[in-house]
This record gives C-alpha cells, sequence and structure tokens, in this order.
C-alpha cells in the first residue's frame, strides 16, 4: 500500500469518529483515510456519560441508543453509605462495539477505513508520511493523530496520577444485581492508591464489575490480587468479556504543530479528575459547529480544555497525590453534600458559576486548604 490522501487520521476510537462526522459535512470533497491498528472493532471498552437536558450528548447527535441506563447512583465506603436519585439527569452506558461500528457506517463511502494498520513512525517532508510497522505508507497534507500514547503524555503539573482498571462483565445464576441501581464508587481500604469498586448491572443476573485504582505508579499485580478478592463472592459466573486500561490524570500539555492535530486522551480530552471522556469530546464538536467553514487548519480545531476546570481538577490532584486516603473522604463530600444537578453538570464540563461555587462549597474546606498551600517533598 502506498496511497495519498488530503487527511491521515491515526486511530479509530471515539474521538476520531466523531470528529471525522462533523468534518465530512464541512469537507466534503476532501479524501480521508482512518489508520486503526486492530483488526475488529473494539468490544472491550464500556462508554459512559451522564445526560440531561442541557447537556450535550451523543443519541442527541447520532440518534445512538445506549445498552442500558440508570436514574440511581449508590456511593459507599467502609463507614459510609448512600443512594442518591439522579433524575432528571440519567447516567448511561454504551457498548463500544456498536456505538463505533455505527459511527463508521455513518462516515459513508467518502471516508476509508483501513483495520489492521498498525503506525510505526510519521515522518515529514513535502508531505506527511505515515508508515506501517509492515513497511505500508500513506501519504497526507493533514494528519490527526489520536493515539493514547500514555508513557510519552507531558504534564502541566508533577502532581499527577494514573487511572488503571481491570473489568469483566459477568453473567450468574440468580437475581444478585439491582438493575435500577449503578454502584459508582464502594471504596476500599488502601493507604497507597484510592480504590474502588465499580458496578454496572445490565440486568438482575448480568453486570460489569471492575477494580479501579487512582495512583502514582500501575502495579498491575496489586489490581489484579484485589480484583479477585472482589471476584469472589460472586460465586460461580460465566465471564462475558474482560476489560482492561491506563487512562492519564493529570493537566496535559496539548502542543500546536502545524499540519498535525492530536485528538483524544493525548490532548486532553480525557477529565484529569474522573477519566471521563465522551462529553468532553461531545462538548468539543458541538464548539466546531460555531465556526465558519474555510480552508482546512489543524489550528483552527485544537483543543484546550476549560481554564477554571483544569485548576480544580488540579487542585483535587495535588490532595490525592499526596494523601490518597483523603480521595474517598473527598468524593463521598462531594457527592454527599452538593447539590446533583451541579454535580452532574460539572463532571461534564458543563457547569455554570453557580455549580462552580456550590461545588467548592461542597468540599472539606481545611484538608484542601492544607493540601493547596503546603510543600511537599516527594515520597
Amino acid at each position: 500500500m502506498n496511497e495519498k490522501f488530503d487527511i491521515v487520521c491515526i486511530g479509530g476510537g471515539l474521538s476520531s469518529l466523531l470528529f471525522l462526522n462533523y468534518l465530512k459535512n464541512i469537507y466534503p470533497e476532501k479524501k480521508i483515510i482512518i489508520l486503526e491498528k486492530n483488526k475488529n472493532t473494539r468490544a472491550d471498552q464500556t462508554l459512559c456519560a451522564w445526560v440531561g437536558s442541557e447537556i450535550p450528548n451523543i443519541e442527541a447527535m447520532h440518534a445512538i441508543k445506549p445498552k442500558k441506563e440508570w436514574k440511581k447512583i449508590k456511593i459507599e465506603s467502609t463507614t459510609d453509605q448512600f443512594i442518591l436519585n439522579i433524575e432528571p439527569y440519567r447516567y448511561v452506558a454504551y457498548e463500544s462495539k456498536t456505538l463505533l461500528a455505527t459511527l463508521i457506517k455513518k462516515l459513508g463511502k467518502n471516508i476509508k477505513y483501513q483495520s489492521n494498520f498498525d503506525v510505526k513512525k510519521v515522518t515529514r517532508g513535502d508531505l506527511f508520511q505515515t508508515i506501517s510497522k509492515d513497511g505500508n505508507i500513506i501519504q497526507s497534507e493533514f494528519v490527526i493523530d489520536s493515539r493514547p500514547l500514555v508513557n510519552k503524555i507531558s504534564f502541566k503539573n508533577k502532581e499527577n496520577l494514573f487511572q488503571a482498571f481491570i473489568g469483566e462483565e459477568i453473567k450468574v445464576n440468580n437475581d444478585l444485581f439491582d438493575e435500577n441501581e449503578v454502584t459508582l464508587m464502594n471504596f476500599k481500604e488502601n493507604n497507597e492508591a484510592i480504590e474502588f469498586t465499580y458496578i454496572l448491572p445490565f440486568t438482575k443476573r448480568e453486570a460489569l464489575i471492575e477494580t479501579t485504582f487512582f495512583t502514582r505508579k500501575v502495579n498491575w499485580q496489586s489490581i489484579r490480587k484485589s480484583h479477585g478478592i472482589t471476584m469472589k463472592k460472586y460465586g460461580r459466573y460465566k465471564k462475558l468479556r474482560s476489560e482492561k486500561a491506563i487512562l492519564p490524570m493529570g493537566i496535559i500539555c496539548n502542543i500546536m504543530n502545524e499540519g498535525i492535530l492530536k485528538i483524544g486522551t493525548s490532548s486532553g480530552m480525557i477529565r484529569p479528575s474522573t477519566g471521563y471522556s465522551m462529553q468532553r469530546v461531545i462538548h468539543w464538536i458541538k464548539s466546531l459547529e460555531k465556526q465558519s467553514a474555510g480552508e482546512f487548519k489543524t489550528q483552527d480545531y485544537f483543543y484546550k480544555s476549560p481554564t477554571i476546570l483544569d485548576w480544580m481538577d488540579k487542585i483535587f490532584l495535588r490532595a490525592c497525590y499526596y494523601d490518597p486516603k483523603i480521595g474517598p473522604k473527598l468524593f463521598l463530600s462531594f457527592f454527599k453534600t452538593g447539590n446533583i444537578g451541579s454535580v452532574i453538570r460539572f463532571m461534564s464540563d458543563q457547569p455554570s458559576l453557580g455549580d462552580i461555587f456550590r461545588i467548592i462549597w461542597a468540599f472539606p474546606k481545611w484538608p484542601m486548604i492544607k493540601i493547596f498551600f503546603s510543600n511537599h517533598a516527594d515520597r
């Protein structure tokens, strides 16, 4: 393969497919190709988001129905537990295979989708050359790069963490799960990381059980051990599929390069304090609709995360970086004493000024002030 296109898009994930579904209408004459390293559409992800009338969502944009939605969430720890009715909002889950396949289909025939193309490097002469590990070359005038490249991400702040998780979607023999209620966080005792179990019950007998660590350094052995202990309580079950990933938790330096547009994880399209990405990507796409169409320039689509949210996330990450035990207290306080509408809009990158003040007021003041103004030596 040695072809030439106007635009090469590396990676066929959510951010790429949403962006190209927008771009195809603005520049229908552009010759575009998506290069995806996997042979098949990914089925090892569950994509979740908060939905409400004032929060842009993928269902409204592309008529894609979620796999399941919930109107109640549960937060618990070793000392506390509460259930919140989040109406008129919803917490929704999308199956990645169905979602991505639908978005690929909506691209139409003008955008080529090439699977099993594992990019080795991108070079630049008169044109960009995207070169695969088996020697195939695609030339283009522009490159859209959505590769996560977690190990190569540059952070603005020193106090960054990583969200690492292992999950299994299982089927049990008895009516074990409350299908109307998501366990958003069930915190465990851990002095070195913020650890919690996340449960999405799809039916009374089927659920995704996920063990998540917010940690300085990912230790898969420790995560697997903790996950194994959690799964033992479900007895004998059938594993339907599994998930595993690492997400950056930090303010990312997104650098503008002429001709190359970074999107997705490495551009900061994952919320540092939570790991949510879908709504941040959708909000970015919606903001582009206000722009007037002209000559295609990558700098016109450069992503910059909201300054006020970066500042708040930085304080939260600093607190959790130096004292992981404070993490559960912050989240419990956040959900228990905060206005639930403000909390959801804040987590969805859609807070009003009033929401931000209510969020700040909900956090325990003295621990946050102490962490913010203290000088810590790295442990």
